[in-house]
């Protein structure tokens, strides 16, 4: 098996969008899908829509590239704290995962 071969057989398994909003549908979110508040020691916070615009290829005039975005998170962060800090998000998802699993 040669390399284009495998690819083209792991793509032709996977299911096509069939709208448009399908294609702007990441994981379950869609653009302008929101969060609810969250209280923390009495201070409520909230958030903006949400934008699935950073999984959009290449540069616009409204969103920076998603390459983009993470090279300014590498560069201010550095990569120690970036990489623990995507492994206290992770961790933090499969743990409200399996909370929302065993809630009926």
């Amino acid at each position: 098996m040669n390399f284009p071969d495998f690819f083209s057989r792991a793509f032709l398994d996977e299911r096509l969008p069939e709208s448009r909003e399908d294609t702007e549908t990441v994981r379950g979110i869609t653009r302008g899908s929101s969060l609810p508040p969250v209280t923390i020691n009495g201070q409520t916070f909230r958030c903006d829509p949400l934008s699935t615009d950073c999984r959009k290829m290449g540069r616009a005039a409204d969103h920076e590239s998603y390459t983009r975005g993470v090279l300014r998170l590498l560069d201010h962060h550095g990569p120690f704290k970036l990489a623990y800090l995507e492994v206290l998000f992770r961790a933090a998802d499969i743990r409200a995962s399996i909370l929302a699993a065993q809630t009926p």
